[in-house]
């Protein structure tokens, strides 16, 4: 069963707002089965058959999403911001770097393919842009520079997804034998966090007057 989603309160305007908001998916009434939905995009079913496998009628998704792909990009936003809602709110941003890697790492590991879904599904600027402020909106309450926080981020991102193919590639069984995919995701994303905290402490110590 998926958490409901963490809402947000604007305040500017009072209003309320959560990961969907402003997406096609904020109007669908069964949201709990996006990984359903991201597994059946991933086995390249038709719409048709989509709705079947997740128990929605199928007049319900061609009236919000015009074709698979506009579909795909809705739930592949969904399934980020779910990541990104069940990351807490952390006072040290290595801590909160780590929780959100394992929260990417937990979620790719639910859906088969998924590294294949993110490097197939296409990005508008609206949504790239929704994106992107969620995830500032969560950074900024740091004491780290937004170009390191962004970078970091987005690196973090991709060793997991990186993994995560690994890890559910049709060979993983083999891989498996040799390779412990947990601990060294879990590694990788030690040593991205603490080369970026010695990066900022070195560019500190070379501001400092002599």
């Amino acid at each position: 069963k998926v958490n409901p989603l963490v809402r947000y309160k604007c305040k500017a305007c009072g209003k309320t707002f959560n990961a969907l908001t402003g997406t096609p998916l904020a109007h669908l009434h069964r949201r709990d089965a996006w990984l359903k939905f991201a597994q059946a995009l991933a086995d390249g079913v038709s719409l048709r058959k989509l709705a079947e496998r997740v128990g929605v009628k199928a007049p319900s998704l061609y009236w919000h999403f015009k074709d698979k792909s506009a579909l795909m990009s809705a739930v592949m936003e969904r399934i980020f911001g779910e990541c990104l809602d069940s990351v807490p709110d952390l006072d040290d941003w290595q801590e909160w770097m780590r929780a959100f890697g394992k929260s990417l790492w937990r979620t790719q590991g639910k859906v088969r393919d998924f590294g294949r879904l993110i490097t197939t599904t296409d990005m508008d600027l609206d949504q790239l842009q929704r994106t992107t402020r969620r995830i500032r909106k969560r950074l900024q309450a740091f004491d780290l520079p937004e170009g390191d926080a962004m970078e970091l981020q987005s690196t973090i991102q991709a060793l997991m997804t990186g993994w995560s193919g690994f890890a559910r590639a049709p060979y993983a069984h083999v891989l498996a034998k040799t390779l412990d995919f947990d601990k060294l995701a879990m590694r990788g994303l030690d040593a991205l966090i603490e080369g970026k905290a010695a990066e900022l402490a070195l560019r500190g110590t070379k501001r400092k007057p002599a």
